[in-house]
């Protein structure tokens, strides 16, 4: 990233100004919350995915495991006496 000079204090009073004030309890889990409404900019730049290679699927074959291992049982070192 580019470093970048910080917008004088004017101009920061005016993006805030034009903002909308955020209420934080619009996103409460409380049971009377309301859901907010909200719009969002559509846009008709649609790029499709060219990239990547990763496959999340998984093989489900009946193929037996490479080994299997036994542990022996665990030694009782101190058993509480109430």
């Amino acid at each position: 990233m580019e470093e970048r000079e910080a917008p004088p204090i004017s101009e920061q009073k005016d993006i805030q100004e034009n903002q909308p004030v955020l209420d934080p309890s619009v996103y409460s889990i409380g049971p009377n919350a309301s859901i907010p409404e909200e719009s969002f900019d559509e846009s008709d730049d649609v790029r499709s995915w060219d990239g990547g290679s990763t496959d999340f699927t998984f093989d489900e074959s009946d193929e037996a495991p490479l080994a299997k291992l036994s542990l022996p049982d665990g030694d009782v070192v101190a058993q509480d006496e109430d």
